[in-house]
């Protein structure tokens, strides 16, 4: 989806826009989402850092 905006012609954004197809917007948001380093940082960094305080069966369990 970004591909296609970002190569298309200037001259063809007059046109009357093309919807974009569900699994396009679906496969979009899974890449965003996954392929986001950020998101992987924040998941590492703040959720692995707040874990290293439980020990043994309460890293697997809360009550």
């Amino acid at each position: 989806m970004g591909y296609n905006l970002w190569t298309q012609s200037y001259f063809n954004l007059t046109i009357e826009p093309q919807p974009v197809s569900i699994w396009k917007q679906i496969l979009f948001a899974i890449s965003v989402s996954i392929l986001n380093p950020h998101a992987i940082m924040d998941m590492i960094i703040v959720i692995g850092t707040s874990a290293l305080k439980y020990n043994g069966i309460a890293k697997l369990y809360l009550p």
